[in-house]
């Protein structure tokens, strides 16, 4: 029998909607980048990253996309059978290979960079300025809090979650999993605690 006092409505989780936006603005910009440019977005992505930082190698792409180098490597092929991107030797060291736009990878950036622009532009219309450094804001507080959650599963899981029983476990037949002091910790670094 479950707990009905800590039922979740998953529409309402937080996480769930920001996946939910997500889902819903990379959609809208698939669809625009395929119909008009048979283009995906993860090689979207690729090609302007590559144009804003050229000479990046694979691998520091995938870390600057937030992708898998598996997905990063298959958008560069695709890329380069469209002759999008070039792949070559790094000068400074021939062990490492580098990619950069051709003048035709340069001209389609060229073409959906104000497009993607007015997507983004059209997503804020109905903020101030002030609202929109707001939710900029939250933003990066949030990023930088998953990965605060990520690292801290990843490195020590056995101190991350404890266990406690509830309110109605008295006789020891029933426990929730309690998150650790050091996931409850601000991003500033001081205890909530009082």
């Amino acid at each position: 029998m479950t707990d009905s006092s800590h039922k979740m409505e998953i529409n309402a989780y937080v996480p769930c909607q920001m996946a939910a936006l997500t889902h819903s603005i990379m959609r809208s910009l698939a669809s625009v980048l395929e119909l008009r440019f048979n283009i995906s977005v993860p090689e979207w992505k690729v090609l302007a990253i590559i144009a804003e930082k050229p000479g990046l190698s694979a691998v520091a792409v995938a870390h600057l996309a937030e992708m898998d180098t598996v997905a990063v490597s298959r958008a560069v092929s695709k890329l380069m059978d469209r002759n999008l991107v070039a792949r070559e030797l790094d000068n400074e060291d021939r062990r490492r290979s580098i990619l950069n736009l051709s003048p035709a990878g340069l001209e389609l950036y060229a073409d959906i960079s104000p497009l993607a622009a007015d997507l983004e532009a059209s997503l804020f219309e109905n903020f101030t300025d002030d609202e929109k450094r707001v939710f900029e804001k939250a933003i990066a507080t949030l990023r930088a809090k998953s990965v605060t959650f990520a690292d801290a599963f990843q490195r020590t899981p056995r101190n991350v979650m404890a266990t406690r029983p509830t309110a109605h476990a008295a006789n020891g037949d029933r426990f929730r999993p309690r998150v650790a002091p050091l996931l409850a910790t601000p991003l500033n670094g001081r205890s909530g605690a009082r």
